[in-house]
C-alpha cells in the first residue's frame, strides 16, 4: 500500500538528487508516498530509484518511480508533468554542474574560477525556467497549482524566475546546508534558535572577514561565524551535499504532507540570498532576526553576492562585477554590465558555445 503523501517529482539524477532520494527514504519521519525521479536517461533514473528503494527497506508506503526526459535546450516538460501530476517538483539538474570546477582544469573552468560562479547563472537558470513555466501551465490547466523548488544556484536564479513571472516557492541547499552544520556544531536541540544570513558564496570562507555570513543565536549576534563554519567548509564537498540533502528532505516532506517546518532557505519567494524561513501548510514566511529589516538584509545580500561575481536584484537584474565582466568580455565583447532577466536565454545560448570552445583549451 502506498502512503498518502502528495506526489513529489525530482528532476535530476546527480549526487544531490541521489542523496535527497536516500534521505526521503531513510530519514525519520520517512516520507510516505510516491517519488518520481526524472533523468536524462532511463538507466540513470532507474538506478537511482533502485538505490533509494533499497534504502527504504521493505516499506510498503514509499515508492520510487523512474522517468526519462530530454533535458535539452528546447525540452518541454508540460506533457510529463501533466502525466505525473506532482504536488511538488524539485529541480536538481541544470546545464552546468558545479562539480566541473572542482575536478577539471581547462579554459572554461579557469574562466569561471577567475570570474566567479555567477557567470554560469544563465546555464543554471535555463532548465529551471522551462520547468517552472511547465508547472505554471499544467497547474493552471488542472486548477491545482504545482509547487516548484529549485536546487540550482537558487540565490541568483530564483529572483530572475520571479521577475519573468515564473513560479518558484524557494530554493534548497546553500544556506540550508551551512545552517544544518552550524546547528549541529552548536549542539542545538531546537535548530530554530539559530538564524543565519548567508549566500551561495559563503560555501567558501571569504578572504574579507567583513563579507562573512551573519549569525544569530536566540536573536543575539553570534560573532565567531568563520570558526563555526570552518570545519564543514574545509571538509569534502560531499559532506556538505549530504547535509543539504537531509535538510532538503525535511523541506520537501513538509510541502508534500503539510504541517510546520522551521529552518533556512535560499531564494525564498524569489529573494536573492539565503534567509531563516518557515513553512506553515505550504505558506512561506521569513524569520528575520529581531531588529533586522528585510531592506537591510537585502542590502547586505547585494553586497556579499559580489563574491560570486555578480549581484542579482529583487527585480531579477544581474549585475556583473568589474572582474567578471572583464573576463567575459575577453570572449563575448558585448556582454552588458547589467543583464535584464529576459536576456538570460540569449546569453545562455552564447555561453554554451563559449563553453564548448574553452573546454578544448588545456
Amino acid at each position: 500500500m502506498i502512503g498518502r503523501g502528495r506526489p513529489i517529482t525530482i528532476v535530476g539524477t546527480g549526487e544531490f538528487a541521489t542523496r535527497l532520494c536516500r534521505a526521503l527514504a531513510a530519514a525519520p519521519p520517512r516520507y510516505a508516498g510516491t517519488v518520481q525521479v526524472v533523468g536524462r536517461t532511463e538507466q540513470a533514473a532507474a538506478t537511482l530509484c533502485a538505490s533509494a528503494q533499497r534504502e527504504a527497506g521493505g516499506s510498503a508506503t514509499l515508492r520510487f518511480e523512474a522517468r526519462r526526459m530530454d533535458f535539452g535546450p528546447y525540452a518541454d516538460f508540460r506533457g510529463l508533468l501533466a502525466e505525473l501530476r506532482p504536488h511538488t517538483v524539485v529541480v536538481c539538474a541544470s546545464a552546468q554542474s558545479p562539480a566541473e570546477f572542482q575536478h577539471t582544469d581547462n579554459g572554461w573552468s579557469r574562466l569561471v574560477r577567475a570570474a566567479g560562479f555567477a557567470v554560469t547563472l544563465p546555464l543554471q537558470a535555463a532548465l529551471a525556467a522551462r520547468i517552472s513555466a511547465a508547472c505554471a501551465d499544467v497547474g493552471a490547466d488542472a486548477d491545482q497549482p504545482i509547487t516548484m523548488v529549485n536546487a540550482c544556484f537558487p540565490d541568483g536564479v530564483n529572483p530572475t524566475l520571479r521577475a519573468r513571472g515564473l513560479p518558484v516557492l524557494c530554493g534548497v541547499g546553500n544556506v540550508g546546508s551551512l545552517a544544518t552544520a552550524a546547528a549541529a556544531a552548536l549542539d542545538l536541540a531546537d535548530p530554530g534558535r539559530l538564524k543565519l544570513l548567508a549566500h551561495h558564496a559563503h560555501l567558501y570562507e571569504p578572504a574579507d572577514p567583513g563579507l562573512e555570513a551573519r549569525c544569530w543565536l536566540d536573536d543575539q549576534p553570534y560573532e565567531p561565524v568563520a570558526e563555526l563554519l570552518r570545519p564543514i567548509r574545509s571538509g569534502p564537498r560531499s559532506v556538505l551535499n549530504g547535509l543539504g540533502a537531509t535538510a532538503t528532505a525535511a523541506v520537501v516532506r513538509a510541502l508534500a504532507d503539510g504541517g510546520r517546518w522551521v529552518g533556512h532557505l535560499p531564494g525564498p519567494a524569489g529573494l536573492p540570498g539565503g534567509f531563516p524561513a518557515q513553512l506553515d501548510d505550504g505558506a512561506l514566511s521569513l524569520r528575520l532576526p529581531a531588529g533586522t529589516s528585510l531592506d537591510s538584509a537585502l542590502a547586505w545580500t547585494d553586497r556579499v553576492s559580489t563574491l560570486d561575481g555578480a549581484s542579482v536584484g529583487v527585480d531579477g537584474t544581474v549585475r556583473f562585477t568589474d572582474q567578471a565582466l572583464e573576463m567575459l568580455r575577453r570572449h563575448l565583447s558585448d556582454v552588458p554590465a547589467d543583464l535584464a532577466p529576459q536576456a538570460l536565454p540569449e546569453l545562455f545560448r552564447r555561453l554554451l558555445e563559449l563553453r564548448d570552445r574553452l573546454r578544448r583549451q588545456a
